[in-house]
């Protein structure tokens, strides 16, 4: 997905959040450094030979710079655990105290929503 969303004509509005390392802090975005670091990118598989190693190994391996890009890739995720509503409980539980996770923060979200109804969604363009 990071790499999708890095070749994106759309990149500016839809990498969020951003590699912290690729970006000044003057808020410029360098895309193109990202961009080359992505195509370096070993496979998962590859990977994997190296994890069974030790971390170590994995950072031997990759350079420090995928390596960072790496960790930060796997522990960015946002998400919100907020209390489910009513009516989308699990009767059989019989509790009140039911939650769920949302990948991501509902500020995001709102955030999303309104611009794809500003701009309307990918299969309104083709």
């Amino acid at each position: 997905m990071l790499y999708a969303a890095s070749t994106s004509h759309r990149r500016n509005l839809i990498l969020e959040p951003f590699p912290p390392m690729y970006q000044n802090l003057g808020g410029y975005k360098n895309y193109n450094g990202l961009q080359k670091v992505l195509d370096e990118m070993p496979s998962v598989d590859e990977m994997l030979k190296y994890t069974k190693k030790g971390e170590d190994e994995l950072k031997k391996f990759l350079g420090n710079e995928r390596y960072e890009l790496l960790k930060w890739t796997l522990t960015c995720g946002r998400c919100a655990l907020l209390k489910m509503p009513d009516k989308k409980r699990i009767e059989v539980m019989k509790t009140e105290h039911q939650y769920m996770m949302l990948v991501d923060n509902p500020e995001h979200a709102a955030q999303f929503k309104k611009w794809r109804n500003q701009y309307g969604s990918v299969s309104n363009h083709f």
